[in-house]
Parts: C-alpha cells; structure tokens; sequence
C-alpha cells in the first residue's frame, strides 16, 4: 500500500514540476520575437502530451484520497 502511495506522490510532483517548467516555455515564447505560429503549436502540444496524462493521474491521486476519506 505504501508503495502505491509513493509512486502516487511521484505522480503529483512530476506533474507540478512539469507543468511549471510548461509554462515557463510557454510564457518565454510568447513575450519574445520567436513566438510565430509554429513555436506556439508545439508549445501546446508539448503541453497535451505531457501535462494530460500526468493530469489524469492526478485526479485519480486526488480520487483516491477522497475515497479513503470516505470509506475510513
């Protein structure tokens, strides 16, 4: 159980690490001169690939606490 736990809290610091830093990139494309189209697509889609899934995980993370909540 407690390992089911430690990889749930891994989950949820890989996905606040990664979408900061998501962000971040995004952030700097947009308030600087190379912020075209294209750097903008892939910056969405950087975000959809990585921060989605990890997102998902997420909400189960946050699911199951609010599970145990109830049950205990």
């Amino acid at each position: 159980m407690s390992e089911e736990m430690n990889k749930d809290k891994i989950d949820l610091i890989w996905f606040i690490s990664l979408t900061v830093l998501l962000f971040f990139y995004l952030y700097a494309v947009l308030m600087t001169d190379l912020a075209t189209g294209d750097t903008i697509w892939i910056a969405f889609i950087l975000i959809i690939l990585v921060a989605l899934p990890a997102f998902k995980n997420f909400l189960l993370f946050c699911l199951g606490i609010i599970r145990s909540d109830k049950s205990g």
